[in-house]
């Protein structure tokens, strides 16, 4: 079972306060606010599709289906994003891309939607901080830290973070990835060179088209690296297409 599939919340080893529960909020409705904005950039027509937007976070930041759901509902409720059709194309609106870029410009400070604990608790974008109840009192300074997978720490205020790394999952990115070229294959021959170059070619130009996809291939090459991609993807030609995007960790770092 994956992070994905687990509450958080169950493993606290505290029954988490109402105070914990609104912060878990505030950081997913804030997660996914800024993927808008890392995945649009300054296109003010781009668009991400829900459901695509849902299973990002849900594999990238261990964030439940609801948990999902319920702030995408929110940010939409609060007017920073928008749903376009009943297709689910969603944009951010000018509202949105401005909250984000003040947490980027001042994360000391709380803006209109998000205190300022949650700037400190997404630290690092792939790691997923859960913050739990404990009154301790700590020295440790979040600013200062290197986080690694696999432990926990105190936030300032005492709060305990219970802090796991995630790795995409592989499995399904390869297996989208897999679908995407036999569905090409079957309507283009394959014998020649440029046969096959041409089937890779319409591939990559597909999942530039949808960037949550393209998110989910970087970090799986990122984190597992390109050969165990290529191990993953039962097809002919996926050879040709690790060479041709296995270069997009770079360009995206």
């Amino acid at each position: 079972m994956s992070l994905a599939e687990v509450n958080p919340l169950n493993h606290w080893p505290e029954p988490p306060t109402d105070h914990d529960l609104l912060l878990r909020k505030q950081r997913n409705r804030y997660l996914i606010l800024k993927f808008f904005y890392d995945q649009i950039g300054d296109n003010k027509f781009g668009t991400l599709g829900r459901y695509d937007v849902i299973k990002s976070v849900r594999d990238d930041e261990a964030m439940t289906t609801e948990e999902a759901e319920s702030a995408l509902d929110y940010l939409e409720s609060e007017r920073l994003i928008k749903t376009l059709d009943f297709e689910g194309h969603m944009l951010l609106e000018h509202a949105g891309r401005i909250e984000i870029e003040d947490s980027l410009q001042k994360p000391d400070q709380s803006t209109k939607h998000f205190p300022e604990k949650v700037f400190q608790i997404v630290v690092h974008r792939d790691l997923n901080y859960v913050t739990g109840s404990d009154n301790s009192v700590s020295n440790n300074n979040l600013q200062n830290n290197q986080f690694g997978g696999g432990f926990a720490n105190r936030d300032q205020s005492g709060g305990l973070l219970q802090i796991q790394s995630h790795t995409p999952n592989l499995a399904e990115v390869a297996s989208e990835i897999k679908q995407l070229l036999e569905n090409l294959s079957t309507s283009h021959e394959i014998e020649s060179p440029v046969e096959k170059l041409s089937v890779v070619t319409e591939t990559v130009d597909q999942i530039n088209k949808n960037p949550p996809l393209k998110h989910r291939v970087i970090n799986v090459i990122k984190s597992a690296g390109a050969e165990a991609l290529k191990e993953a993807i039962d097809h002919p030609l996926v050879s040709v297409f690790i060479a041709a995007v296995e270069g997009w960790q770079e360009t995206n770092a």
